[in-house]
């Protein structure tokens, strides 16, 4: 799993193929089954798949104090504080959100504004990009945004 930069702190998604007996070959074989190379998500799973991107990409920035990185010219402060914007507005709005508990869709909600804010901070540092106030809203958004998912994923997807 750390091949591909999942983190270790997700163990519990890779419990069970870690301690399963692998099937012989013959065994798989005998088996009738349907195995696509790929499955495409929509919904609340696809919005985690995109915001884990956007959130990378402003890790890294986060890590340079919010300066872009010349090994990835591809990677804007401001796009990605939008990106996380608009998907976590296109969350709170998902009927499937709208039917998890309360503390789900509090945590959604939280990711949404901590989103709004970070994208607010992001514009305004490219406007007066040497302000340490408005670098320390960013961060402070930032980490709202991570935190939220964090507690969600711990209650949720751990």
């Amino acid at each position: 799993r750390q091949w591909c930069g999942t983190s270790k702190k997700y163990g519990g998604l890779y419990g069970t193929i870690a301690d399963m007996k692998v099937p012989t070959a013959e065994e798989s074989a005998a088996l009738d089954w349907d195995f696509p190379e790929r499955q495409v998500l929509d919904g609340f799973r696809a919005v985690m798949i995109e915001s884990v991107r956007a959130r990378d990409n402003m890790k890294i920035l986060a890590q340079r104090d919010w300066e872009a990185d010349p090994a990835h010219p591809d990677v804007d402060l401001l796009n990605e504080a939008q990106k996380l914007h608009e998907l976590f507005a296109a969350s709170v709005e998902m009927e499937e959100v709208k039917e998890e508990p309360e503390d789900f869709r509090g945590w959604v909600r939280t990711s949404y504004e901590a989103s709004r804010d970070l994208e607010a901070a992001a514009r305004e540092l490219r406007e007066r990009p040497a302000d340490t106030l408005v670098k320390e809203r960013l961060g402070r958004a930032f980490d709202a945004v991570v935190g939220s998912c964090n507690a969600c994923h711990q209650e949720y997807r751990d």
